[in-house]
């Protein structure tokens, strides 16, 4: 897809080179690097439009949580165990326990992250769930290997029952 930016620079690129960079500078505002570059990512495209969309401004490499097991464990046995409990007063129990284990206590904002992933975990995951329960009853699923797996477990449930 050619969006408008692309044609854009595609028409300072021919402007560039019928007037030179100084024209360029005056007339739009691109600094000589910026037109290399833009042209090397032409022929890099093999001189197709598309080439010029730029790309993606999302980070390569962002910071992971790492957190102890033990303290992630903890937290979710105090979130079964106090269900009705929010960050802030899970932090006094967490505190103790990281202390007595020598290990660095999240503050309860982050307390409040992995419990939340975890519920966006399994929400996603009773979703798909759902979903191919749906389909199996509608005969409809469009995966033979998911949909033996399902009738197995719908097996289960009704023996279950």
């Amino acid at each position: 897809m050619i969006t408008e930016q692309a044609q854009e620079r595609a028409r300072i690129l021919t402007f560039w080179k019928k007037h030179g960079t100084e024209a360029v500078l005056e007339a739009y505002g691109v600094h000589r690097r910026t037109l290399f570059y833009w042209q090397k990512n032409l022929k890099k495209g093999g001189g197709k439009i598309q080439a010029l969309n730029s790309g993606s401004k999302s980070p390569k490499v962002t910071r992971r949580r790492l957190w102890d097991a033990n303290t992630l464990d903890e937290i979710r046995r105090l979130r079964d165990k106090y269900p009705n409990l929010g960050e802030e007063k899970l932090y006094p129990f967490l505190t103790k326990f990281c202390t007595a284990n020598n290990l660095p206590c999240p503050k309860p904002v982050t307390i409040g992250r992995p419990l939340r992933q975890d519920q966006k975990s399994k929400s996603s995951e009773s979703l798909k769930e759902t979903k191919a329960f749906e389909d199996h009853a509608r005969g409809t699923c469009r995966r033979p290997r998911h949909h033996r797996t399902l009738c197995e477990r719908m097996q289960e449930v009704h023996h279950h029952l």
